[in-house]
């Protein structure tokens, strides 16, 4: 059985401590951002939290919490909810240099022009699409 020093006994349960404190603050942004939907921040927040309480416990570990859930609350999602790479106003992608079929614009009170299929050429025929010669 190995001898352990006080000086070792307090070291192993600094260490200790510092990590359930940091965990225990990091679990304040780790929920929020996940009620938000924010898990990059909510992990960032956590492992911050974590980090900090192991370095220098309390004095970094709160702010870290602070700062963290603050930052879950303040900022937006990055595209707002539009898919990715799409902004508000913007058509869909639809492949290089408009090949596909973009909708003409339908005047006022007509009825609404007939589309091709999804994903056809607007200019292209199909070889079964062809009319039977006789």
């Amino acid at each position: 059985m190995m001898h352990y020093s006080y000086d070792m006994i307090d070291l192993i349960a600094a260490l200790i401590g510092s990590l359930v404190v940091g965990g225990l603050l990091g679990l304040v942004p780790l929920i929020c951002g996940l009620v938000k939907k924010r898990v990059g921040l909510a992990l960032g927040g956590f492992f911050a939290c974590l980090g900090g309480g192991l370095i220098l416990g309390l004095i970094l570990a709160v702010p870290l919490c602070v700062l963290f859930t603050v930052l879950i609350f303040v900022t937006k999602p990055k595209t707002m909810g539009a898919p990715y790479g799409q902004y508000p106003g913007q058509m869909p992608y639809q492949g290089p240099a408009g090949q596909y079929y973009q909708p003409p614009a339908r005047p006022v009170g007509g009825p609404p022009p007939a589309a091709p299929e999804q994903g056809q050429p607007a200019s292209e025929k199909m070889p079964w699409e062809e009319p039977e010669q006789k």
